[in-house]
């Protein structure tokens, strides 16, 4: 029994790891983040982001924030996630947000398989209510920053 115990408490140590978001910088009004490699992306994940966010950005900046994000793999979308990113309370802490696909070990299947998960889960939740901010997804950072210098104001996909 002891050894089921320590199995339990390692597999939820893990679940909690995968949900560990982090600023690397603030840059102005640019936030990047890096979200964990295969993140579930639920409902407390969106909700300690914007803790994160309100307590890091917010509480020192007039200007909404554009965050940029690393991503290196979602494991999951929840339905309770996108509902939540429907909310005025979520939406109403952003400026943009751009999500950059890592560029590391995931296979060309891999990064296919993530933009489609992310163009329709996420950009299709932010469509139906008509977003307070914009959505996009890149290979690449310097397109991310160029888009968010240039373009906040559209969804993209590219």
């Amino acid at each position: 029994m002891d050894n089921y115990r320590s199995i339990s408490l390692s597999n939820e140590r893990n679940q909690q790891l995968k949900n560990v978001l982090s600023i690397k910088k603030i840059d102005n009004n640019q936030v990047f983040i890096d979200y964990p490699h295969d993140a579930e992306l639920d409902e407390s994940f969106m909700q300690n982001q914007d803790r994160v966010i309100q307590e890091s950005y917010h509480r020192f900046h007039r200007r909404l924030p554009q965050l940029i994000i690393q991503l290196d793999g979602i494991s999951e979308i929840t339905i309770n996630c996108a509902n939540y990113m429907r909310t005025q309370k979520h939406r109403s802490l952003y400026e943009s947000v751009a999500f950059v696909l890592s560029k590391g070990d995931m296979s060309v299947l891999e990064r296919h398989y993530l933009e489609q998960l992310l163009s329709n889960q996420l950009l299709k939740s932010y469509r139906k209510k008509g977003p307070s901010y914009t959505v996009g997804i890149f290979s690449e950072l310097q397109k991310a920053k160029q888009w968010l210098a240039h373009n906040p104001s559209s969804n993209h996909h590219h």
